[in-house]
């Protein structure tokens, strides 16, 4: 058996974590995709979208209490394990759609999902520490070959977006016995477009009618058939080529622990509600985090069902989502690049403002665009390039915030990445919520004012963590510190 390096070790297992969250995430993005429009029912109404408004909110309580006990028990490996079972049985239960089977599964679905993320953010995040202790290249700081493993796993699990979607799209693609093909859905033409689909989308009724047909449940069955193999296959990954790795202690354990060294029962969940209540710049970059929630829940909910399932109809979701995954996917790997290579000030500041700026003119681009696929002028060409734009700007996003938390919060990895799934999950829930309630204008206006409240309370954190850098780096060098003092 070939023995590997210490350095390729640690690679070899950011790999095999990404790849088990791609498995995983193949199955699970490709169903929240499709819940606001294939689970909407007649007579429960919404079913999809409530059960992903339920995962989020049992995340938020998971967030606050769970991710660091768990840890402390079961250790990084076993709780990304263990928690993984929780996302499969709820693949399960989207075999019979039902309030009775959605609900309770997503709300176990919740409650594992903050330790499971938690634990993937610590792991990465103590890798690259290990990484760079163990490297001789100058290039090679912490902060570097954080940014370079994050944009490896989202690299990685970015892709699901183009798994997940190419799955179900070539399932459902046969409703019908029709085959896919690029224009109108049954029953519209471009008239009816300009007034229910869109920026003025607020009535789901011509989902539940396309959702009785039987052709269309046989083919769900299939599709949860190979969403639940895939999941399977992903906690069969994890626990046989996973190797257990001891995270960073965080200064907020190293305060609560008794003289025998025991974990007192409340001191973790203590130390994130401290780090929370106390932590200046956590509570600024809770803003821009609170909107990678908004971010994601707005194209899997609003937009999947308003500019692409009401023109097109549900078999175009998978087909026009595979551009956004891929296009995350590539950015992903870019921007964790990136911001290794032209220092964490340049590369941070930039990419965010420039994502934000994106995502405000993104909007403005719904509101006008009416998405009608026989369009002689434009024709498919918006509905991909929407996509495409937003997966570019969910990559910084998404590198550039996570990498934030584990240098910022270098010390307290495991309070701060329970903060970060509770209050991303907190963006989730408000979208979920309020997704079947207003018309799709109405939510987009909604995400612009977040946008522009993100960016500004973003440049505060930037202030924040300029003055502590400051006071470190004089602290260092013998300098007096007066105006720098830590925040």
């Amino acid at each position: 058996m070939l023995k590997l390096s210490k350095k390729n070790n640690i690679i070899k297992n950011v790999i095999v974590v990404s790849l088990a969250f791609f498995f995983e995430w193949t199955a699970y993005n490709g169903i929240a995709n499709l819940q606001s429009s294939l689970n909407s029912d007649v007579d429960f109404g919404p079913i999809g979208t409530n059960s992903l408004a339920i995962t989020y909110g049992f995340l938020v309580v998971s967030s606050l209490f769970l991710p660091a006990l768990v840890i402390k028990k079961l250790g990084l490996k076993y709780t990304i394990t263990f928690s993984m079972c929780g996302y499969v049985l709820y693949t399960v239960a989207n075999f019979y759609p039902h309030p009775g089977t959605l609900y309770p599964t997503a709300a176990i679905l919740g409650l594992c999902g903050a330790p499971i993320w938690s634990a993937k953010a610590a792991y990465v995040t103590t890798s690259a520490q290990n990484y760079a202790r163990l490297s001789n290249d100058p290039a090679d700081t912490e902060e570097a070959v954080v940014n370079r493993f994050f944009g490896i796993f989202f690299g990685i699990f970015q892709l699901t977006n183009v798994s997940g979607n190419l799955i179900s799209s070539l399932i459902l693609g046969d409703i019908g016995g029709k085959g896919v093909t690029f224009g109108y859905r049954d029953n519209m033409n471009a008239s009816r477009i300009s007034t229910t689909c869109g920026p003025y989308d607020n009535d789901s009724a011509y989902l539940q009618e396309e959702n009785r047909d039987d052709a269309s449940k046989d083919l769900a069955y299939i599709l949860m058939a190979v969403y639940t193999a895939v999941g399977v296959l992903s906690v069969a990954f994890l626990f046989f080529f996973l190797e257990p790795l001891e995270m960073t202690e965080s200064k907020g354990i190293k305060d609560s622990n008794d003289k025998s060294g025991k974990m007192e029962y409340f001191s973790l969940v203590k130390s994130t509600i401290t780090h929370i209540a106390t932590n200046r710049r956590q509570q600024l970059i809770a803003f821009i985090t609170i909107y990678s929630g908004f971010k994601q829940s707005l194209i899997t909910a609003a937009f999947t069902r308003s500019y692409i399932a009401c023109p097109l109809g549900i078999a175009w979701i998978g087909f026009i989502m595979m551009t956004y995954g891929a296009t995350d996917a590539i950015f992903s790997y870019f921007f964790g690049r990136l911001g290794g290579h032209i220092g964490k000030d340049t590369a941070r500041g930039f990419t965010i403002a420039f994502a934000l700026g994106t995502d405000f003119v993104w909007c403005l681009g719904l509101l006008v665009w009416s998405p009608d696929p026989e369009n002689a002028l434009l024709g498919a060409f918006p509905f991909f390039m929407f996509t495409i734009v937003y997966g570019m700007t969910d990559a910084v996003i998404q590198t550039q915030i996570n990498a934030i938390y584990g240098a910022a919060f270098a010390d307290n990895q495991d309070a701060a990445f329970g903060s970060y799934r509770m209050f991303e999950s907190i963006g989730y829930i408000i979208v979920f919520v309020y997704d079947s309630q207003i018309q799709t204008s109405t939510k987009l206006f909604i995400n612009m004012g977040v946008i522009a409240l993100s960016f500004g309370t973003y440049l505060l954190f930037e202030n924040q963590q300029f003055k502590i850098d400051t006071y470190q780096k004089n602290n260092e060098k013998g300098i007096d510190n007066e105006g720098f003092k830590q925040q």
